[in-house]
């Protein structure tokens, strides 16, 4: 069965014609959730290879379960020299909200019936739709379930729950095979601290439920 968010893009590049005056000025925004890495996460004996070459899998913060692609098709906005374009630069969900406030010409409130709302944390990614770089000025964070992450430019520290900080250079290691924490400690202490401080303006809680260090492998112990 086609996944409805597939059949809706389809439709939209469908009522779009050759002439950009006659295209219907929609964005769509498509990203998926590492979701095939679902087949080996619970008890399957290859869960590393469903993201290969990226390390680990979902539900972890290494790249395989994190890096996941996002497709933005807006006919009417995106030049016609950047469709089918490539675009490095790392975004994320948290960008999502502040582009649909940059592009809608929208103001985005801060408070509602005298309660202060959170500010917005990512940024706009209507930059990489010119070709352009994006305003960010802050790192990326990510927690889920203990495992940490904050990517700052080239520099990523990320921990498996309960385990040590790593630290690797996405630009010459995408795939997190060669560890730099102690050739640059300074750049994983001040990564950390980054973290530490966003967690708690976040409300990040510590993780208290099952130890999944090794995702699938508690399961397949607790089968007959």
């Amino acid at each position: 069965m086609l996944n409805p968010a597939y059949l809706f893009l389809a439709s939209l590049l469908l009522l779009g014609s050759s002439q950009a005056a006659n295209r219907p000025n929609v964005v769509v925004v498509l990203v998926d959730d590492v979701g095939f890495s679902d087949l080996g996460c619970y008890g399957g004996e290859i869960p590393t290879l469903n993201n290969t070459p990226f390390s680990r899998y979902k539900h972890f913060t290494h790249e395989g379960g994190i890096s996941t692609p996002l497709i933005a098709h807006w006919p009417a906005g995106i030049p016609a020299p950047r469709h089918g374009a490539l675009e490095s630069q790392p975004g994320h969900l948290v960008d999502i909200m502040a582009t649909c406030v940059d592009l809608s010409g929208a103001g985005y409130p801060k408070e509602f019936n005298g309660h202060a709302i959170e500010p917005m944390q990512g940024v706009s990614l209507r930059p990489a739709f010119d070709g352009g770089k994006l305003a960010r000025t802050q790192p990326i964070f990510w927690e889920h379930e203990g495992n940490k992450a904050v990517r700052d430019g080239k520099w990523k520290l990320v921990q498996r729950h309960r385990l040590g900080w790593q630290l690797f250079n996405m630009e010459s290691d995408r795939t997190e095979q060669r560890d730099l924490i102690t050739q640059h400690p300074e750049i994983a202490t001040r990564l950390e601290a980054a973290w530490l401080a966003w967690a708690q303006r976040t409300y990040v809680d510590d993780w208290n439920g099952p130890d999944h260090t090794d995702w699938g492998q508690d399961i397949k112990r607790a089968l007959p």
